[in-house]
């Protein structure tokens, strides 16, 4: 059946937060100068390293691990974007492009923030990050879509096609 309106304004809150928190979490590792972000992603590739070298692979730097996660960041983000927008009824074209145009402002800012504490900005890494939302979003149309087919709780998922 329909979503209650209750459980509507709930999941709507979580998934608010859930933004918030992601933003906060790709900004506050831009904060970080050259150094410290260099620091973080060694010690999480130090910690995937015995993973990685059961399957074969010997990473020599961090580079891949840094574009992963920002892309990962990003397809969550966007992911977010899109089930908060279904939550609320909204959907469509529209919807999808205004929730990757939302996950394009986090990562233009993204790289600024990069820019002023002193590490390297690129357009490719804008690139990366928006690939990485419309991934997302992707991934979140398909699940509302399933959803939809067995309950009306995403609304109207079926106008983007």
């Amino acid at each position: 059946g329909l979503m209650s309106e209750k459980k509507r304004r709930v999941l709507s809150a979580v998934l608010i937060c859930l933004c918030i928190a992601t933003v906060a979490f790709i900004w506050g590792n831009s904060m970080l100068g050259s150094k410290a972000s260099s620091n973080v992603s060694n010690s999480v590739l130090g910690a995937l390293d015995p993973i990685i070298r059961r399957f074969g692979i010997v990473s020599k730097d961090d580079l891949w691990l840094r574009k992963l996660a920002h892309f990962t960041e990003f397809a969550a983000l966007g992911a977010e974007l899109l089930f908060l927008a279904a939550v609320k009824g909204k959907s469509g074209f529209q919807t999808a492009s205004n929730c990757a145009f939302a996950a394009l402002l986090v990562a233009l800012t993204d790289e600024t923030i990069q820019l002023i504490s002193g590490r390297n900005s690129q357009v490719l890494d804008v690139l990366l990050d928006f690939s990485g939302s419309l991934t997302g979003i992707l991934i979140a149309w398909l699940i509302c879509r399933l959803i939809k087919k067995r309950t009306t709780a995403c609304a109207g998922p079926r106008q983007f096609l």
